[in-house]
């Protein structure tokens, strides 16, 4: 696309880009507009055997090759400063030279070869005596010749992305070493203009393509929970949703590549693998994937990984998360109580009671459970390993009154038993109110409910609307039996 700068009166500049109007109007949006990136040489000089040995930094040419089969020999060196594509993926680098003289214009002779520098060196200081060493990987060659009688001046361009990209991951960019590929072959001269050159828009230039890798974080599994005493997560479905949140620093869509293997720690396990990815999702947005029920997590232990994919390149995997399928749900507990004998009146016990919660379920952590609350708000757990089901106690102080303690059993990955467990006995003298129970709201008729020793013949029911009311018997003839 068409692409300017402008300047304000202030030097700030503005990277102005024009898409081209057919294009836009026939897009499937959201639309990417994604520039190249042209830098400026940060440093370039030349050096010539034997009448130039030292730096030519101040020259507004840089030159390379040779015209006279190699006793004069010249070559060029040049710097561009690519740390902003530090782990980027170059999928184009051109390098671009303006030839406003050569020795010919033909195009097959020795090229002209862009090599990468291997060790430091200054523009100011460097001698042909004194040059840094290079590579061959990676080296680009340029065979077309400008600026001559047939060829007038033109850019000539070396394709650089194998370079680039060895900066981009991580290689030590000493800059760029211009030279003849043969020393000896007089059709390589050529001379170019340099940074120093009086005339703008001549200088050396790198245009580079660059695509960021997508990352991803907040990796997640659910629903799962991890056991407070072993460490292992367990997931207690066989379809969970996988998620992580994925990001893309040029803003691109992203999807999510999930996969799941065995644990190689634990072997002999039934061998399990899935790889899933997920829909597009906005950068910085989360991405899930729920693993369909034809593919059930079979092996005992397992592991996931996720990365990120923009459409053009996948980004580096993820650390794992380790877990455990459990989906099964315990048996409910067994509930026994010293001194309280389910269905049995017993005086009331000074010291509260202590009952045992225990369950036939080789697997859980622990037990929840409420006294007169079928809702089980309280909990005990296997504080030793979290694995077995194990009996626990948990103390209790009822007072005088038909009580029930509900308990329900917790597994390893925090599955509770369907049902729960109900122990009914009564404390103290014989009489216990079922209904209504304490907090029960009344419309126009109330459940009056009771339980006593068998020996009783008769209840009598009192009620007062107040802390300092007297209580009132409620007379017979209000209540239907």
């Amino acid at each position: 696309m068409a692409t300017k700068v402008e300047t304000a009166d202030d030097g700030s500049q503005t990277l102005v880009l024009t898409p081209d109007k057919d294009f836009l109007a026939t897009a499937t949006y959201p639309v990417t507009v994604d520039p190249t990136t042209t830098l400026a040489v940060t440093t370039d000089t030349w050096v010539q055997n034997p009448d130039y040995p030292d730096s030519q930094i101040s020259s507004q040419e840089l030159k390379s090759g040779t015209y006279d089969g190699g006793t004069d020999t010249a070559r060029s060196y040049l710097k561009f400063d690519v740390s902003k594509f530090t782990g980027k993926h170059i999928t184009a680098a051109t390098m671009s030279l303006y030839n406003y003289y050569s020795a010919t214009c033909s195009t097959s002779g020795a090229a002209t070869v862009a090599k990468r520098i291997t060790s430091t060196w200054s523009s100011s200081s460097i001698t042909w005596g004194a040059q840094p060493s290079t590579t061959t990987t990676g080296m680009a060659s340029n065979t077309g010749h400008w600026g001559y009688t047939g060829c007038a001046a033109n850019w000539s361009n070396w394709n650089l992305q194998t370079i680039v990209q060895a900066w981009a991951d991580g290689s030590t960019n000493y800059g760029l070493q211009i030279r003849a590929d043969s020393e000896s072959d007089s059709t390589t001269w050529r001379r170019f203009r340099s940074a120093n050159y009086t005339t703008s828009g001549y200088a050396p230039k790198l245009v580079v393509t660059y695509n960021s890798y997508a990352t991803t974080s907040s990796l997640a599994i659910s629903p799962s929970s991890v056991n407070a005493y072993s460490g292992k997560r367990y997931v207690t479905t066989y379809t969970p949703t996988l998620s992580a949140k994925v990001t893309d620093a040029d803003s691109s869509t992203v999807k999510a590549q999930f996969e799941i293997t065995n644990d190689p720690s634990y072997s002999g396990e039934t061998s399990y693998s899935y790889t899933g990815t997920s829909s597009s999702v906005a950068s910085g947005s989360t991405a899930t994937l729920t693993i369909p029920s034809a593919s059930q997590l079979a092996a005992a232990h397992l592991r996931m990984r996720v990365r990120g994919y923009d459409g053009t390149d996948y980004g580096a995997w993820s650390s794992y998360i380790y877990f455990v399928p459990n989906v099964a749900k315990p048996n409910a507990p067994t509930i026994s109580c010293d001194p309280y004998t389910e269905q049995t009146w017993t005086a009331k016990a000074d010291s509260g009671a202590t009952c045992t919660l225990d369950t036939s379920s080789s697997d859980g952590q622990g037990y929840l459970w409420g006294l007169d609350d079928s809702s089980t708000p309280k909990s005990v757990y296997d504080t030793v390993d979290g694995n077995g089901g194990d009996p626990l106690t948990i103390s209790i102080s009822p007072g005088e009154d038909w009580h029930k303690l509900y308990a329900k059993t917790i597994d390893s990955g925090g599955n509770i038993s369907t049902s729960a467990t109900a122990y009914a006995f009564g404390v103290g003298d014989g009489a216990g109110l079922l209904t209504p129970g304490d907090g029960d709201s009344a419309a126009r008729r109330v459940s009056l409910t009771s339980t006593g020793k068998t020996t009783y013949t008769g209840v009598t029911y009192q009620y007062r609307r107040g802390e300092t009311d007297s209580w009132v018997d409620i007379p017979v003839v209000d209540v239907t039996n």
